[in-house]
Order: structure tokens, then C-alpha cells, then sequence
């Protein structure tokens, strides 16, 4: 994982090392199978469509409701447009 960058000077060094790769790993990595997203991305999504569907929004226009779907939505709030990843729950 991070043993092509030492020999390491600490353990300060190689705890430095092990959080830029886990950086690199959740917010950089694109993932193909969701997307060419990064992972915390899909998660943020998620978790912001959850909080929605709690409040009572439903900004889901899905096209499969088959479990484990991956599908995107953009939709344009004022002049900024965004775009979702929901990911549909697998029974």
C-alpha cells in the first residue's frame, strides 16, 4: 500500500503516508461499477437522499426499481445544477 514511498523516518511518517492513501482511496479512486465516481461521493448521495425522503421530498424520478440499481438524476434547483447518484437498496 504505502511501502514504495520508504524507507520511513517514524511512525509519524508511515501514519501520514497510510492517511493520504486512505484519502486518495475514498474521495479520488473512481469507481467504474457506480459510476466513475469516487466511493465517498456515492456515500454523500446516499445519505443526502435519505435525509430527503425523511422529509417527505421526493426528488427520485427512477427508471429501474430493481434492488442494488445504481441510477442518476439531475435536476436543476435555480441556476445550479446537480446531480445525484441513488443507489436502491438491495431486500
Amino acid at each position: 500500500m504505502i511501502s514504495r514511498r520508504g524507507p520511513w523516518r517514524n511512525i509519524d511518517a508511515v501514519e501520514y503516508a497510510t492517511l493520504e492513501w486512505l484519502e486518495w482511496f475514498n474521495h479520488r479512486r473512481l469507481l467504474e461499477p457506480i459510476g466513475n465516481i469516487p466511493s465517498a461521493g456515492l456515500e454523500a448521495a446516499y445519505y443526502r437522499q435519505q435525509e430527503e425522503s425523511a422529509m417527505g421530498h421526493d426528488t427520485n424520478k427512477l427508471v429501474s426499481g430493481k434492488p442494488g440499481a445504481v441510477q442518476s438524476a439531475t435536476r436543476t434547483p435555480g441556476e445550479e445544477s446537480v446531480v445525484e447518484i441513488i443507489v436502491l437498496a438491495c431486500d
